[in-house]
């Protein structure tokens, strides 16, 4: 889509007068036949379509971490409670487990999104 800007508004008026279909055909080879007058709404249009885009585009990508994030916390509740919690012979300690998993979880998460956790 262009955007065509016809700089005085007496000339933009003349288009529409000498040829009334003007606009329809600029239209439909996707040109837009602006005045100075309405240039700053459309602009405005503009740029509020574009913001949105980019709000969706930044939801997506929390919405994206936040399912990375649940499927890593449900897989360590599951390491959590399972049998191996109990010490006994050959297991470790549930304190060493709890930080094994969360350690684990932690890199599985920061491997997922590209992020390192920091120091």
């Amino acid at each position: 889509m262009v955007l065509m800007l016809i700089p005085n508004e007496s000339v933009y008026a003349f288009m529409h007068e000498a040829e009334p279909r003007a606009v329809s055909k600029a239209l439909r080879h996707r040109v837009v036949l602006c005045s100075p007058l309405p240039l700053f709404s459309v602009l405005a249009i503009v740029r509020r379509a574009i913001e949105n885009f980019q709000l969706e585009k930044r939801s997506g990508e929390i919405l994206r971490c936040l399912d990375a994030f649940r499927e890593e916390w449900d897989t360590f509740t599951v390491d959590w409670h399972s049998p191996r919690r109990t010490p006994g012979p050959g297991r470790s300690h549930p304190r060493l487990q709890l930080r094994q998993a969360r350690a684990t979880r932690t890199r599985s998460i920061a491997t997922r999104r590209g992020y390192r956790r920091p120091n």
